[in-house]
């Protein structure tokens, strides 16, 4: 009561209203209400403040929406805060990932690119064979070797390796037995 007594006398010594003031009051029953208030001065016919009109509305349901609004506001902030966390997390983690892959391609790339090297340009006649005993892939030795060009060696199963009389030449037909056997084989062959 003496905070609405204050702002009336504030209203009738200034002459300047107050217009839409919130603020918390205690009723008489106890109870605690916010409530909006507005005030402004009366004049008589010779412009003299001679008193005041007020109206004040019992604002606290909305208060205590906007209070509840603000909670919920707040755990949305801190849900869509600790979301982005998590996907900040997420996406360096992806990049790192995308990182450490693209270094492994490159690796494997060069590793392909050495052994092509390698097996292109061996002393050796390199055959590679299924486990059928077909040939899958042969390097230029093995062309010069065959005298056949490798669009005719690939594809040719153990055939390719026997003489004319389809017996397997030994010692090649030999080591092709002992690798399409599934052991290491390695030795040197006649045609």
């Amino acid at each position: 009561a003496e905070t609405f007594m204050n702002a009336d006398r504030e209203v009738m010594q200034s002459g300047k209203a107050i217009l839409n003031a919130e603020e918390l009051i205690q009723c008489h029953d106890g109870r605690d209400i916010w409530v909006m208030s507005s005030k402004t001065p009366f004049y008589d016919a010779f412009g003299k403040v001679v008193g005041m009109v007020g109206i004040s509305l019992d604002i606290t349901s909305r208060k205590t929406a906007q209070e509840e609004l603000a909670k919920y506001r707040d755990h949305l902030e801190q849900l869509v805060k600790q979301r982005t966390q998590e996907l900040t997390e997420a996406n360096d983690q992806l990049s790192d990932e995308l990182t450490k892959r693209a270094m492994t391609e490159e690796e494997l790339q060069d590793s392909v690119n050495k052994f092509t090297l390698l097996f292109e340009n061996a002393n050796d006649a390199i055959f590679w064979l299924d486990q059928r005993g077909g040939v899958i892939l042969c390097n230029k030795m093995a062309e010069t070797l065959m005298r056949k060009p490798r669009k005719y060696l690939i594809g040719r199963g153990i055939d390719l390796f026997q003489n004319a009389e389809g017996n397997a030449n030994s010692p090649l037909g030999d080591i092709i037995a002992t690798a399409l056997d599934g052991q290491a084989a390695k030795g040197e062959g006649q045609l």
